[in-house]
């Protein structure tokens, strides 16, 4: 059994989206609004990678 990251991000993602519970919780959400920038690679314990769902178009600036 090797599954690629892809496929991992994939099978756990697609399963937080839908609501389904996961046996391990490896994927952590966090308001990214309630943290400075600074502060999210101090929320990770492990390795950070951080996925947004666009809530409007006013929320998401660049």
């Amino acid at each position: 059994f090797h599954p690629t990251e892809e496929e991992l991000l994939d099978f756990y993602l697609r399963r937080k989206v839908q609501g389904k519970r996961l046996q391990l919780e490896i994927i952590a959400t966090v308001n990214l609004y309630r943290h400075d920038p600074w502060e999210l690679p101090g929320i990770a314990t492990v390795r950070a990678d951080f996925c947004s769902d666009r809530k409007s178009s006013r929320d998401c600036r660049g």
